[in-house]
């Protein structure tokens, strides 16, 4: 003979079916990866002398986790549990720079400290980011220092900039295409920092 179920265990199960239902209704994760902004020519330019070491790159502790970053208003920080990065951020950063880098100073001049670290090398290029973010939702905003190290790993120079991206639609792709330009940027603008 069956007996029927206590009160206590009634509530206990049903609580248990609410929390099935909820796993099985969580969305699935997205992963994302920035990507160097396609370009039709390669223009070469620069001292083809020069080799550069891109790295390696630091970013702030709240870049550090999986989830895509947004910066609210008053100073609050979300992380995005289910837009995430599908590596490294530090890592892609710098896959992004030195290739756009290899555009402008040439392939054979520029490497990578994450996948060619013995190189030989005229200078290293240390980047930190302390801001790589989601505004509001209509922006991204990117705030960056470099240092510039000879051979004999002395400061030549000491950089930094700090500018925003429009992000042209409401997607968390359309945020990270804007994070791809706004990479462009500082590539650029760690270019025209090299020495002459």
């Amino acid at each position: 003979m069956t007996r029927p179920l206590s009160k206590t265990r009634k509530t206990l199960s049903c609580a248990g079916l609410v929390l099935i239902a909820g796993c099985a209704s969580s969305p699935e994760p997205r992963y994302f990866i920035l990507e160097a902004p396609a370009v039709s020519d390669q223009i070469v330019s620069g001292d083809s002398r020069q080799m550069l070491m891109i790295g390696p790159i630091t970013v702030a502790e709240h870049l550090k986790r999986r989830g895509i970053a947004s910066r609210e208003k008053q100073g609050r920080v979300e992380i995005h549990p289910f837009d995430r990065w599908a590596g490294a951020l530090d890592q892609n950063i710098a896959d992004v720079v030195t290739e756009i880098l290899q555009q402008k100073h040439g392939p054979g001049n520029v490497f990578n400290y994450y996948s060619n670290f013995s190189a030989d090398h005229n200078y290293a290029i240390k980047i930190h980011i302390s801001k790589f973010d989601r505004i509001a939702g209509d922006k991204v905003a990117l705030a960056a220092s470099w240092q510039i190290r000879d051979g004999a790993n002395a400061t030549k120079m000491v950089r930094s900039v700090s500018f925003s991206q429009p992000i042209l639609g409401l997607g968390t792709e359309d945020t990270v295409a804007a994070m791809n330009t706004a990479l462009a940027e500082l590539a650029t603008a760690v270019h025209q920092s090299l020495p002459k």
